[in-house]
């Protein structure tokens, strides 16, 4: 099992991840031992970007329980010109900040329950907390 981390900033074109060789396995990218295995990543959803004096506003504003609200990419690998992987997942890098508001945790009423991806760091659920 290998892994790679790529850190999203600019659409990706077919950029060679890592080489595959019927004899050896996976091999470096630069290895031409191996046929090409390739990644592109173009935007679907990415926040606006902001000027510096934008971005300081919107982070003050951010009072209670700070949470990511993710953006979008489509996700493609290819080995010899076939697609083993086409799909938009969520990229935090695209997203932007946000919060819940304090007074959905205050102690009248329902206690309020969330739940995050603990990946993206987006709300997955949020619900009363019955117990």
């Amino acid at each position: 099992e290998r892994s790679w981390t790529i850190e999203p900033k600019d659409n990706v074109n077919e950029q060679i991840l890592f080489r595959f060789s019927p004899l050896r396995g996976v091999v470096d990218s630069d290895d031409l031992s191996g046929e090409p295995v390739t990644f592109s990543l173009r935007a679907i959803d990415k926040a606006p970007e902001m000027d510096e004096k934008e971005a300081a506003k919107h982070e003050k504003s951010l009072k209670g329980i700070v949470y990511n609200l993710p953006g979008s990419a489509r996700i493609t690998l290819t080995y010899n010109r076939r697609m083993l992987f086409n799909e938009v997942l969520p990229v935090t890098q695209y997203g932007r900040r946000q919060a819940l508001a304090p007074k959905m945790f205050r102690d009248k009423g329902p206690a309020i329950r969330v739940v995050f991806d603990e990946h993206t760091g987006a709300i997955r659920q949020i619900n009363e907390n019955n117990q």
